[in-house]
């Protein structure tokens, strides 16, 4: 890590970001604002933020960003420390690299671990323990919550920001079933593949149809041919984990099901039944769109909003109709699940070691810990984004359809608990019922029935670093040679199925798998 930060910084010409130094913000006096949160003797009224511009912007937009800081008592100034991620993260290094850091700023959770280790990030323990009574008291009824950002030796490297519970889900145009004459909808692997068929023959006529679309990785469903990488309950981890997630990373190469998913994989490609290019990798996310538009992809299997947006941005909205399926069965008959992580690994909020304003930063951190603090961030401001009733309920006064496709610039009354922009608990249910009418109609059920939180794993710095570099050119060998199978490049047979699993394991698979157990065995003891 260190020797990719000094070849970085020697390379860079120009860093994407200009962050203000630690402290340089420093208030020192402790007034009241108004009737807002008392500041205690000691803290600041202002600290300094890095966070990725799109974040910045969303802040920015929201009606009750300014609600949040007086409420506070703590003004924040936003530093824009790259617009997309890629940038962002390797402004982070730079930025750790010449000590050029504001009062808080969010990192990789990797970020954290190894810099704080490194003495660049500080410990926040002695700090929440002063300043911060509802984060600790929050810390200590969350065990799961306290695992991801606590060392072995106790130190909290970083205060994560926590997922929404969702997944993604099966949603198909109810239009081109109808008209197709399919009235039952499947619950099987069996019964979906004949549903495609079914849809390939009625409309075998449109140029460019594949009954099913869709981006990035195609590889869905391992949860019902169960061979998804799991943490069992021994505390064995089965696969190269990736908290179950099946996103093209995550999968128990040995269980019998993934030879199994790869040669049904087979199937949809020989027969037309599933996107050739989506398979190939030389869609985008734009192609995918324009193709589900225009009635050449009945079947997706992606972000739970999708469908409202597709209904929102179809030309025909009378007969352009979209619904969603039930997960189906597992291969041995029993209910599938599907997984989301309780944080987010690319979103902890860290203090740089020799902060003047850290404790500044907690007590607003701890503001948004507080029952006033979560009453604002799952529902927003009485009169403006909800109306409180009498019975403790709120009725939303925002619109999900209307808010969430506001441009950048635009005020903005939604509430976004999975925008990820300060760490604070969220709460699910607040989450479900901030969302337009059409989503809500199916997804409190469907999360409900089939979605939880994964276990997740704690590296070391070592760690990190070993398996970030063996998992690059394992995933590299992993997608081609299933690609070559899916395609049809290499017969799947006994003989070339041996030598598949020897070529993993020669670019690493059960290294990287030793790697997730070490690190979730101490994690656990």
């Amino acid at each position: 890590m260190k020797k990719r930060i000094l070849a970085t910084l020697l390379c860079a010409i120009t860093v994407a970001a200009t962050l203000t130094g630690c402290g340089q913000r420093k208030e020192t006096g402790n007034e009241k604002n108004g009737n807002e949160t008392e500041i205690t003797e000691g803290v600041g009224t202002s600290f300094s933020y890095t966070l990725p511009g799109k974040y910045l912007n969303w802040l920015k937009d929201l009606n009750y960003w300014k609600d949040i800081q007086e409420m506070s008592g703590i003004t924040v100034e936003l530093v824009n420390g790259g617009e997309n991620d890629d940038s962002y993260y390797q402004n982070v290094d730079l930025s750790v690299g010449n000590g050029n850091l504001t009062d808080a700023i969010i990192v990789k959770q990797s970020q954290a671990a190894v810099y704080q280790a490194q003495g660049a990030f500080m410990d926040l323990t002695d700090l929440i323990n002063e300043y911060g009574p509802n984060i600790k008291a929050y810390i200590e009824a969350n065990p799961e919550y306290a695992a991801m950002m606590t060392t072995s030796d106790g130190a909290i490297y970083g205060i994560p920001a926590q997922n929404p519970l969702y997944t993604n889900l099966t949603f198909y145009r109810t239009d081109m079933l109808e008209e197709a004459g399919i009235t039952a909808l499947p619950t099987t692997i069996d019964e979906f593949t004949d549903m495609l068929r079914t849809l390939k023959k009625y409309y075998e006529s449109e140029t460019g149809y594949y009954p099913w679309v869709g981006r990035d990785s195609y590889l869905h469903y391992a949860e019902c041919f169960e061979c998804l990488d799991t943490i069992d309950e021994d505390g064995i981890v089965h696969g190269i984990y990736n908290c179950s997630l099946g996103n093209g990373i995550g999968y128990d190469i040995y269980a019998d099901g993934f030879r199994d998913m790869i040669e049904w994989y087979h199937t949809l490609y020989q027969e037309g039944l599933i996107d050739p290019e989506w398979v190939c990798g030389t869609s985008t996310e734009e192609d995918w769109q324009t193709k589900y538009l225009t009635g050449k992809g009945t079947v997706c299997d992606d972000y739970f909003t999708r469908p409202t947006w597709f209904m929102s941005n179809a030309e025909d909205n009378s007969n352009y109709n979209i619904d969603v399926m039930d997960l189906f069965k597992t291969t041995s008959g029993g209910p599938a699940s599907r997984y989301q992580k309780l944080v987010n690994p690319d979103r902890y909020l860290v203090i740089p070691e020799g902060c003047d304003n850290a404790a500044t930063v907690i007590k607003f951190l701890d503001w948004m810990f507080s029952e006033q603090g979560q009453e604002v961030m799952h529902y927003g401001i009485d009169g403006i984004n909800t109306t409180k009733n009498e019975d403790g309920t709120y009725t939303w006064i925002a619109d999900f359809a209307v808010e969430a496709i506001k441009p950048v610039g635009e005020p903005n009354i939604g509430i976004y608990q999975d925008r990820l922009t300060f760490p604070y608990p969220v709460d699910n249910q607040a989450y479900y019922e901030s969302l337009d009418a059409k989503v809500q109609s199916y997804c409190i059920e469907y999360f409900n029935q089939y979605a939880s939180y994964a276990k997740q794993i704690v590296y070391s710095e070592e760690q990190a670093e070993t398996r970030s570099n063996i998992l690059a050119k394992y995933k590299t060998q992993f997608d081609s040679s299933v690609l070559g199978f899916v395609r049809g490049d290499i017969q799947i047979n006994d003989d070339t199925w041996n030598e598949f699993l020897e070529r993993m394991e020669s670019v690493g698979y059960s290294k990287i798998n030793e790697i997730d157990q070490n690190a979730y065995d101490a994690m656990v003891k």
